[in-house]
């Protein structure tokens, strides 16, 4: 028999193939889980969903029923195929070479279906006949999610609600709502960092502002972009904004915003949002990776997908949390180094809870592998620049 882990990690990599889009891909692994070992119910289930033929999908999802003679998903699954169900003789006729999912004890199997046989000889006490398999946590039949559904999951995630939305989300969510919580809480973080910007601007021109050294703070890097403005280097779309952060930094009252200086913080903050969203997008990719390999030497059972999922919804309820924090900022530096504190435990928290929910680990050994994945990325990284402060040396 091939080895659990391997069987196990083809299981996974098929799941996560499929929730993709993937099917094909999805198949291939799954059809070898199978082929390892026939009694994996989810596989059988998940195979249902990415077969070419009704004919095929009834076998898998007869094949789930002879391991489970109460599976929910399998016995929707057949009645929405009219396919005849244990204790039903009015469905249609299965062909000759397909195994009814509860057949009587002493049915002639076919040599390549004898697996079947031990799973019919054990009769239970109100004479159904019952699985000798290994009991799998229950799948259901993955359903299409919604906007909705990921917005119940943001809620849930808030408080730390593992159960309801936000593991169904996790479980059965697909790539683009990875996409969609990206770039919601990218979207989120900028619009907060503008509020506090304008709001810095407002409070911070005050000279007995306990943050006008962040006022004088901007006017240094101000002035260091005019050498850039003066060597003409600023793109020329782009220089209403920077004159008009001179005016509004430089005491008086703030100047009216322009249709051109609107245009230029448009373009600014547009091309901001895109460069952040795709940072953050790559940012996720390799956490998600890390943390995933890590997750999985702990003895994690979730796929990277389901993974990635959960992190970028803890991404989005960061993002919100982190809201209050920018509009309290700019009136007292205490309120933002506190909050700073804060919403980063509240983040370290939020990923710890998304390894528990993906992977189904406890929350001391999810914090754990949180902490080695960035501990590992962190030394990366470190090593990755260092070697490329060398190359100018060469």
């Amino acid at each position: 028999m091939a080895d659990s882990s391997e069987t196990d990690r083809l299981y996974r990599e098929g799941v996560a193939a499929i929730r993709a889009g993937d099917k094909a891909t999805g198949r291939e692994k799954l059809m070898k889980v199978v082929e390892q070992d026939q009694l994996h119910e989810q596989a059988w289930l998940w195979l249902s969903t990415c077969v070419d033929t009704d004919e095929e999908r009834i076998i898998c999802l007869q094949n789930v029923l002879t391991i489970n003679p109460r599976s929910e998903a399998a016995l929707k699954g057949l009645s929405k195929l009219g396919a005849s169900l244990p204790g039903d003789d009015t469905g249609p006729e299965p062909p000759s070479s397909q195994i009814q999912a509860s057949p009587s004890p002493g049915s002639e199997l076919p040599p390549e279906e004898q697996w079947r046989a031990g799973l019919l000889e054990k009769p239970a006490g109100d004479g159904e006949y019952v699985s000798d398999a290994i009991l799998i946590p229950s799948c259901r039949e993955p359903a299409p999610r919604t906007l909705l559904d990921l917005t119940s999951a943001w809620a849930n995630a808030l408080i730390f609600k593992i159960i309801g939305p936000y593991d169904e989300e996790v479980q059965y969510g697909s790539v683009p709502h990875i996409l969609i919580n990206i770039n919601v809480a990218v979207f989120l973080q900028v619009l907060a960092a503008l509020l506090f910007f304008v709001l810095l601007l407002a409070v911070g021109r005050n000279p007995d502002s306990l943050l006008s050294p962040a006022i004088q703070s901007l006017n240094e890097m101000l002035a260091a972009i005019e050498e850039f403005n003066s060597a003409n280097w600023i793109y020329p779309a782009l220089r209403p904004a920077y004159n008009y952060l001179v005016a509004a930094t430089g005491g008086g009252s703030i100047p009216r915003i322009s249709p051109e200086v609107a245009a230029a913080f448009g373009t600014i903050f547009a091309v901001y949002l895109i460069l952040t969203v795709l940072l953050t997008f790559v940012g996720q990719m390799f956490l998600a990776i890390a943390v995933n390999a890590v997750a999985e030497r702990l003895g994690g059972k979730g796929d990277i997908i389901q993974l990635t999922l959960a992190l970028t919804i803890g991404l989005v309820a960061t993002s919100i949390v982190q809201i209050p924090v920018w509009l309290l900022a700019p009136f007292s530096p205490a309120i933002l180094a506190v909050g700073s504190l804060v919403a980063s435990i509240y983040q370290f928290l939020q990923m710890a809870n998304a390894v528990k929910a993906a992977h189904k680990l406890n929350i001391l050994v999810s914090m754990g592998t949180v902490i080695i994945a960035g501990t590992v990325m962190s030394m990366v990284v470190g090593c990755l620049f260092f070697a490329i402060s060398l190359i100018p040396s060469l």
